[in-house]
C-alpha cells in the first residue's frame, strides 16, 4: 500500500497545468477547416500562447497523410505575424473528390518551427458556384 502512495503522490506533483509552464515561444493551434470542396477548403489557426511579434512566418501544410512538415507536404506560407492572433488561408488547388486530408497550422519564431494539431476533413464532391458559372472537373 505504502509503495503505490508514494507512486501516486509522485505522479501528481510532476504534473503541472499547461499553462503554468513558462515559454519564450509562441503556440499555435489548428482550428476546424471550413468552406470544403473538390476545388478547396479554408484552413483557419490560431496563436493562443507567446509573443505574436516573434512570429517571421506562419502558415499551414497539409496533405494525405499525418506526417506533415514545411519540408515534405504541401503548404502555403506568410510572412510576418497575424495581427490578432487568427489567420486563415484559402486554398484554391483542386483536392481530390470524396478524400482525407489532414492538415496542421505552423508558426516560425526564432530558429524554431512550431506545428499546431492535426485536423482531419473530407473533400466534397461539390465544386464552388461562382456567379452563374459552375467550376467543374471535365470528363
Amino acid at each position: 500500500m505504502l509503495p503505490s502512495l508514494i507512486f501516486l503522490v509522485l505522479l501528481l506533483s510532476a504534473c503541472q497545468p499547461e499553462n503554468d509552464i513558462e515559454r519564450d515561444y509562441p503556440i499555435v493551434k489548428t482550428l476546424a477547416v471550413d468552406n470544403i470542396t473538390s476545388d478547396g477548403a479554408r484552413f483557419n489557426g490560431h496563436v493562443i500562447f507567446g509573443p505574436v511579434e516573434s512570429i517571421t512566418e506562419y502558415g499551414f501544410v497539409w496533405g494525405n497523410s499525418v506526417v506533415l512538415n514545411i519540408r515534405d507536404s504541401d503548404k502555403v506560407s506568410l510572412e510576418g505575424y497575424p495581427a490578432t492572433g487568427d489567420f486563415s488561408c484559402d486554398i484554391l488547388q483542386r483536392l481530390e473528390k470524396m478524400q482525407k486530408y489532414f492538415v496542421r497550422s505552423y508558426i516560425r519564431s526564432g530558429g524554431l518551427i512550431i506545428y499546431g494539431n492535426l485536423v482531419t476533413f473530407v473533400t466534397s464532391d461539390v465544386s464552388i458556384i461562382t456567379g452563374k458559372k459552375l467550376y467543374h472537373d471535365s470528363p
